[in-house]
């Protein structure tokens, strides 16, 4: 399977998390709280989710995880 399409897939996975808001990642992908709107048509599939915005999904989980693991190994 080609990097895009799985980028896609588990960009669409992650926007699925439960207790993350739409509004915050929409904020880190579009620079602006008001395409929330946006963000759910690609992830309900009604609009295509292209290679870079998939790319910025995963960037903002792997920068929130590293938040959570840094504050939990923290002494």
């Amino acid at each position: 399977m080609k990097t895009y399409t799985l980028y896609k897939q588990k960009a669409k996975r992650l926007l699925n998390l439960k207790g993350i808001t739409k509004t915050d990642v929409c904020e880190y992908v579009y620079g602006s709280k008001m395409k929330k709107s946006k963000l759910c048509q690609k992830e309900q599939g009604k609009t295509k989710l292209f290679f870079n915005e998939s790319s910025k999904i995963i960037e903002y989980y792997v920068s929130l995880a590293k938040e959570i693991d840094d504050i939990i190994t923290a002494r």
